[in-house]
Order: C-alpha cells, then structure tokens, then sequence
C-alpha cells in the first residue's frame, strides 16, 4: 500500500512539473521579447512611436505573413485596378524579404474582390482576416474587398491601404485627421487630404518593421514600448 502511494504522489509531482513547463513554454509563446535591440537602431523616435501605434493589429499584437504572398483577384476590377496591383507589389516585394509576393492567376492566399454590386455602398473597401495559425498569429489568408463607392484617385489610395492592413498594419491608434496624411495607412476614405498616391517613406518603414528579422510573431504592444523606451533611454545617456 505503502509502495502504491509512493506511485501515485511520484505521477502527480510529474504531471504537475510537466503541466508547469507546459504553462511556461506557452506563457513564452504568448508573449516573445524582441530578438535583438539592433533592429530599432535604424529606425528614427518618430517611426517607432508611430510603430506602437500601428504595428500591432490583432489584440495588440503583431501579426505577420510567413509564407509567400500569392495575389488574385475575382469579380470585376475598373480601368486600371489590375495594372494598380501589379505596381503595389512591385513596391512591397523588397520591403518584406523574406517572404515573397506575386501575383496569380490562379487561387492564392491574398484575394482582392472588386465588388460589382452597385448597391453596395458601406465603404470604400476592407480586409478581412479568415485565417490566422494557432499560437503564432501567423497570417495565412486575407480577403480584401473593394467596393463601388471608391473611384479615381480615392480608389487607389483605397486599394494601397487595404494591403498595408493585408500585411499586418493597424489604422493609428491617435488619429487626428485635421493634419495632412503622412502615411496611406492613416486613410479614412474621407476628404482629399491625401497629397501623395504611392507608399510614403513612413508607409515603407512600417512594413520593413513589421518584417524584421528580430520582431517576432505575438510581439504584445506593451513588450515593444519597454524595449523602445529602454533603446531610447540608453541612447540619452
């Protein structure tokens, strides 16, 4: 009996050591640190603060392609829409190396729908996220819809946005759309305020962040800003 007890308490202090490694290895998972300090020595105060605000899009957490990028398009694109979407990948293939983006004929993982309906009016256009990998906040898959109601200019600005958002970007957290756009990522759709149709030196630093090497997969809003403050700190000194 005695020997059975002895058992019994060896199997429960086991499972409790493995159900607390467990929690730890998840716990590690659910909120990385930066992998290396480097990274933001390359990028100005100004593009880090704007970083932590539009960096981190699911929960506050970051949220980044790792395989390739294939593009395709369904229902029915304007005068232009396809030529626009070549050009836009052209513009991000070398700012998120690793991962690679093409455009296919085929089904990809990146959809863009220009809607045909004409009574479909509720925005410009939006990016759907409908698949995102356990644990990792991997992106996998992003629908992006384009209605109607964008035309012109406003549409391609439109189109540019919703890839910034297809890559992982966030709208500002403190927005204030009485000063001129720096950044297509900021764009509501609304007046003309935008002064420039192609990705802005900000709009490029933001995506080659996000797909920096040392800036890992669920980096947590809050875990950037101590590292960040703590760069800025030790530069001060």
């Amino acid at each position: 009996m005695k020997r059975y007890l002895i058992v019994i308490s060896l199997v429960i202090i086991s499972l409790s050591g493995i159900f607390i490694l467990t929690g730890s290895l998840i716990g590690a998972l659910n909120n990385p640190g930066l992998k290396s300090m480097t990274c933001l020595e390359k990028f100005t105060e100004e593009e880090l603060d704007f970083f932590s605000e539009v960096g981190f899009l699911n929960n506050n957490r970051l949220r980044k392609w790792e395989g390739d990028i294939n593009v395709y398009t369904t229902g029915n694109p304007m005068e232009g829409d396809l030529l626009l979407i070549d050009s836009i990948i052209e513009e991000l293939k070398p700012l998120i190396l690793p991962v690679k983006i093409k455009r296919s004929n085929d089904a990809g993982n990146l959809s863009v729908n220009f809607v045909t309906d004409p009574n479909d009016q509720q925005a410009y256009g939006f990016a759907h996220f409908p698949g995102t990998a356990i644990f990792s906040s991997s992106i996998t898959k992003v629908e992006i819809s384009i209605f109607p109601k964008s035309k012109g200019q406003a549409r391609q600005v439109c189109i540019r946005h919703e890839f910034l958002h297809a890559l992982g970007l966030d709208h500002p957290i403190r927005r204030n759309t009485g000063t001129i756009i720096e950044s297509l990522v900021e764009y509501t759709g609304e007046g003309d305020d935008v002064k420039f149709y192609r990705y802005s030196a900000l709009d490029k630093s933001m995506v080659k962040m996000i797909y920096s090497e040392c800036i890992p997969l669920g980096l947590k809003m809050n875990t950037f800003l101590k590292a960040y403050k703590k760069q800025e700190n030790h530069t001060n000194q």
